[in-house]
């Protein structure tokens, strides 16, 4: 079982009955979505690969987009809380960083094939994980706007926040584009948070920090 799958199971629950059916169709749609991708994986691909009735299916679900969506927002959740919390819980910022991106980059090796099937998905304007993708993204704005005050005593300007967080999504794109060794997710570490610890090292040369 992948970190991934295993966050879904802690998230919708293993008991034996309601909780354990949902738990099956969410990791069966886990693989589902890896081997076909989202757009072409059907509701029939599921209750195969979780082998539960369409009646069981549908008691959890309303529809295939609906288990997307509760992946994402379970994924997405994981890491945003990740990043709020080690930054909040550590004097020492810059290793709160290394900590969470230890968790995101992690999933980029283990958890590969879903996570670039629900970042591509996320992208579409007319997903309904855009918007999540969207939520995720101004919840690590937040986290990145603690984090900078915490080490310079200013406020970030919001466009540098957004330049950073587009920026770990483009190395992300990147990596899931292709199957990254342990020393390219390593480089990828390395290069985010030099970026973070260049904007926080040089609060007076960021524009619009206050």
């Amino acid at each position: 079982m992948t970190p991934l799958q295993a966050r879904l199971r802690d998230a919708v629950g293993t008991t034996i009955g309601r909780g354990h059916a949902r738990a099956k169709i969410v990791s069966a749609a886990i693989d589902a979505f890896a081997e076909h991708g989202v757009t072409t994986t059907r509701v029939e691909d599921i209750l195969v690969a979780a082998d539960v009735s369409r009646r069981t299916f549908y008691q959890h679900f309303d529809d295939k987009l609906a288990v997307v969506h509760a992946i994402f927002e379970v994924v997405t959740r994981h890491l945003a809380e990740t990043f709020s919390a080690a930054v909040a819980k550590t004097s020492d910022p810059m290793a709160a960083i290394g900590e969470a991106l230890d968790v995101f980059l992690e999933l980029h090796l283990t958890d590969r094939d879903i996570v670039r099937a629900l970042v591509e998905e996320s992208l579409r304007a007319d997903s309904p994980l855009f918007a999540l993708r969207m939520r995720f993204r101004k919840d690590i704005m937040r986290a990145l706007d603690v984090l900078f005050a915490a080490i310079t005593r200013r406020k970030l300007d919001p466009l540098v926040s957004l330049a950073l967080v587009s920026a770990v999504e483009g190395i992300s794109l990147d990596i899931l584009a292709h199957e990254a060794t342990p020393a390219e997710l390593a480089r990828a570490r390395a290069v985010i948070a030099s970026l973070i610890a260049l904007v926080c090292a040089h609060p007076g040369d960021v524009p619009g920090a206050t």
